[in-house]
C-alpha cells in the first residue's frame, strides 16, 4: 500500500499551488474520498487553517465558506426564513454525523448524483467563487457544474446566494430518510395575490445530471394560479432516467411527472 502525503497550508495561495500538483486533492469534510477510496491520490491537501468555514449575510447576497457544513448552513436558513430553499434541501441531506461533516465546498466539487445542495443552488442562481494563482474568479454554478473538468484543479472558497424570498418545495426520491435520492428536484417560486410573477424548476439526477425545466417555467410563469393546469403542464415533459436501486429508468421517469405535477399544484395553492 503506498504512503498517503498530507498538506497542512495556511494560506490560499499555499493551497491553490498544492492542488494543481498531479494526484494532489484538497480534503474538506472527506466523505467523498472515503468513499471513493485512495488509489488514485498521492497527497492531501487539509483545508482546515484558511477560515474558509463562514456564512456571511449582506443585504444583497448571502456568503458561504467551503469548508461550512450542511449542518450549519441549514441551521442558519432555518433561522433566517425556514420556507428557504436550502434548509429544507440540506436539512433532510444524508444522516446528522454526515451532515455535520460534508461542506459545501467539497459537495459542489466532487457533484454526486444526489446532491441535495445542486439542485437548489442552481434554482437559486448560485455562483462558485474559485481561487487561483493569478486571480479569484466567480462563476455561475451551472458554468461550474457544465464544465467541471476545467475547474478540477481550482480551489473553491464560498458560493454566493443572491438575497431574495422565494416560495419553495422540495422532493427527494428515496426508499427511506437516510438513502441516497434518486432525483431530487427543487422548485422556486414568487406570488403576488394570484398571479406567478416569477418560477424556477430544477431536477438532479436525471441521465443530463441536471436539468432546468425552462419551457415548464414559462408555462407558469406570468399566469393566475386559477389558470395553471399541473395535468396539462406536464403531459409534455420529457426526463430521462437511468436505472437505479429505487427503480427502472421508466418507474423513475413516471415517478418524476408525478411529483412535478404535485410541485406545480402546490405552486398554484401555496402563498
Amino acid at each position: 500500500m503506498k504512503e498517503l502525503e498530507w498538506y497542512y497550508p495556511q494560506t490560499l495561495a499555499a493551497a491553490s499551488e498544492l492542488i494543481e500538483r498531479e494526484k494532489i486533492f484538497p480534503c474538506a469534510g472527506g466523505t467523498f474520498i472515503i468513499r471513493t477510496g485512495m488509489k488514485n491520490y498521492d497527497g492531501l491537501v487539509d483545508l482546515r487553517k484558511l477560515e474558509l468555514n463562514y456564512i456571511t449575510d449582506n443585504n444583497d447576497y448571502v456568503e458561504i465558506g467551503a469548508m461550512t457544513t450542511f449542518s450549519d448552513v441549514a441551521d442558519f436558513f432555518e433561522d433566517k426564513n425556514p420556507e428557504h430553499i436550502l434548509a429544507k434541501s440540506l436539512s433532510a441531506a444524508a444522516t446528522t454525523p454526515l451532515r455535520n461533516r460534508i461542506t459545501i465546498g467539497g459537495s459542489i466539487a466532487a457533484f454526486p448524483q444526489w446532491s441535495d445542495l445542486l439542485g437548489p443552488l442552481l434554482a437559486l442562481d448560485g455562483d462558485v467563487k474559485i481561487y487561483t494563482q493569478t486571480e479569484t474568479i466567480t462563476v455561475p454554478i451551472a458554468e461550474y457544474i457544465t464544465n467541471a473538468k476545467e475547474y478540477r484543479k481550482k480551489l473553491i472558497t464560498s458560493i454566493i446566494i443572491p438575497n431574495k424570498d422565494w416560495n419553495s418545495h422540495y422532493f427527494r426520491a428515496t426508499r427511506t430518510k437516510t438513502d441516497h435520492c434518486a432525483f431530487n428536484l427543487t422548485l422556486l417560486w414568487k406570488k403576488a395575490q394570484d398571479k406567478i410573477e416569477d418560477v424556477r424548476i430544477v431536477v438532479v439526477g436525471n441521465r443530463k445530471r441536471f436539468s432546468r425545466l425552462f419551457a415548464v417555467e414559462e408555462k407558469i410563469r406570468g399566469q393566475s394560479a386559477e389558470k395553471i393546469s399541473p395535468v396539462d403542464i406536464v403531459r409534455d415533459v420529457v426526463v430521462e432516467f437511468a436505472d437505479k436501486k429505487l427503480g427502472s429508468g421508466e418507474f423513475l421517469k413516471k415517478l418524476f411527472i408525478v411529483e412535478l405535477e404535485r410541485g406545480i399544484q402546490k405552486i398554484t395553492t401555496a402563498g
